[in-house]
């Protein structure tokens, strides 16, 4: 297996509740991969769309909260290397 496609596969394993015949349906016609891409930009059918819809808004959040922290950090280095100077 491929990075792209085990990257995909562990995205679709968190995305939805499982056993998800919906999401395995996407996977058998169009592969992990592409399956991965079409939940992310939500171009799915709309039963698809809402069985994933709470796990993409959570890791949105997760991946928002995470980039404020990092940022948080990068600030207050800066802000006390400017200080110590």
């Amino acid at each position: 297996m491929t990075d792209p496609v085990m990257r995909a596969l562990a995205y679709l394993s968190r995305v939805v509740e499982q056993p998800c015949p919906d999401l395995a349906a996407l996977m058998s016609s169009v592969g992990p991969v592409e399956a991965a891409e079409r939940v992310k930009r939500r171009a799915v059918d709309d039963r698809l769309a809402r069985l994933t819809d709470a796990l993409v808004r959570e890791s949105r959040a997760e991946l928002a909260s995470t980039l404020r922290d990092v940022v948080a950090r990068a600030v207050a280095q800066e802000l006390s290397r400017h200080r110590t100077r």
